[in-house]
């Protein structure tokens, strides 16, 4: 009979979403316009950066704000911009 592993269990990880502001330019264009995009960040370190998502700053800081509330996993980000822009 073999006895039972305590096992602890698995840290979760702490995600936070920050909205931010870029400038872009226009494809074949010397025109710039203002864009947002995500920050994601895990622990304290920046995972990865999502660029010109939207030109609605408003939307983004909305979104950012419901993905910090859900402590999102990032592996569902692609589909809550699609479910949240998807009008756009």
């Amino acid at each position: 009979m073999t006895a039972a592993v305590n096992e602890a269990p698995k840290a979760k990880h702490t995600f936070q979403y920050l909205p931010l502001a870029q400038v872009t330019r226009a494809r074949g264009s010397k025109k710039f316009y203002p864009t947002y995009g995500l920050q994601v960040i895990a622990d304290g370190f920046e995972l990865f950066r999502l660029n010109d998502v939207t030109m609605d700053m408003v939307m983004m800081v909305r979104m950012a704000n419901m993905c910090n509330e859900g402590n999102l996993e990032p592996c569902h980000l692609y589909e809550v911009i699609d479910n949240f822009f998807g009008g756009e």
